[in-house]
């Protein structure tokens, strides 16, 4: 079932309210970081709702993971005070990304028969957004003198090694347990 309803915007209690808090304690860059985590769940929301994408759980784990990663990671400090926040969430994103990629696959070409082919789709969107993420995090980095990428390739390469790993369990490990599966 493609989610329709608008329990998502609870979600977006929490940075919203953050926002106000930081603006009414004069914390001005962490009330724009949370003001961007909202915007990042509105949109999300708003596109969600006008193409119905997303089934309810990838719909939720999405909202999920914009809020551990733009909120919790950037606005709440979770990135410079938890060591394994950036990999962790790069690892949790191909099991966000690889159930989002087979979704889209579904809504653009409708049902297939071929697995294997909607997990190469799904594989490579995964990927795909952990490319633009990085590039994200760089021109970040350059333009606004962020340290997403903590000034290293090195963090960027194991960035995209975590994504992959999970990316590869989360799109080929169902294929191989699938009887129904055509090459």
């Amino acid at each position: 079932m493609y989610i329709k309803s608008k329990p998502g915007f609870v979600f977006l209690a929490f940075p919203i309210l953050y926002t106000i808090y930081s603006i009414f304690s004069k914390q001005y860059s962490t009330a724009i970081s949370s003001a961007i985590s909202a915007l990042c769940i509105a949109v999300f929301i708003f596109i969600n709702k006008k193409f119905l994408l997303f089934k309810k759980g990838t719909y939720y784990a999405i909202i999920t993971f914009i809020l551990l990663s733009a909120f919790a990671g950037r606005t709440l400090g979770f990135y410079s005070s938890i060591p394994f926040w950036d990999k962790l969430l790069h690892f949790l994103s191909g099991f966000v990304a690889v159930p989002a990629g087979r979704q889209l696959y579904t809504r653009l070409k409708g049902n297939s028969k071929n697995i294997f082919l909607i997990n190469f789709f799904s594989f490579c969107f995964a990927l795909s957004t952990a490319c633009l993420w990085e590039i994200f995090e760089f021109t970040s980095d350059k333009l606004f003198g962020t340290f997403a990428q903590n000034a290293s390739l090195s963090d960027t390469m194991w960035d995209m090694i975590a994504c992959t790993a999970s990316t590869i369990v989360a799109a080929f490990l169902p294929f191989l347990f699938s009887k129904k599966h055509k090459i």
